[in-house]
């Protein structure tokens, strides 16, 4: 948050690896593989449990409202509605049996 301030007060300009090294940005590529590498990460994250991915960013983006009991009491909420998904059971089998998942988001 200071580093974000201290920024919109200036107005600097930083590089990348600034960025990168105060957690403005994930990652840092070569221009050239920007497009495979956001490809991938756009599949990697499609693929995935979408039920949870949308309960933790629920949980990320309004944690700020809450006291810690109130989050943790959140956060046991939404394991238990995760927790009977179809795709919590796909997740389990899939790493008994060694495999990937394959969520569809029920």
């Amino acid at each position: 948050m200071s580093k974000a301030l201290e920024l919109m007060y200036t107005g600097d300009i930083i590089d990348s690896s600034e960025a990168e090294r105060i957690g403005m940005v994930s990652r840092v590529v070569p221009d050239d593989e920007l497009s495979e590498v956001a490809m991938e990460l756009a599949q990697k994250l499609a693929s995935g449990p979408s039920i949870a991915h949308a309960l933790t960013k629920k949980m990320v983006y309004t944690a700020h409202e809450r006291t810690f009991e109130e989050q943790l009491w959140m956060e046991g909420q939404a394991s238990t509605a995760s927790g009977s998904s179809e795709d919590r059971k796909e997740g389990l089998r899939a790493f008994v049996e060694r495999r990937e998942p394959k969520f569809q988001g029920r």
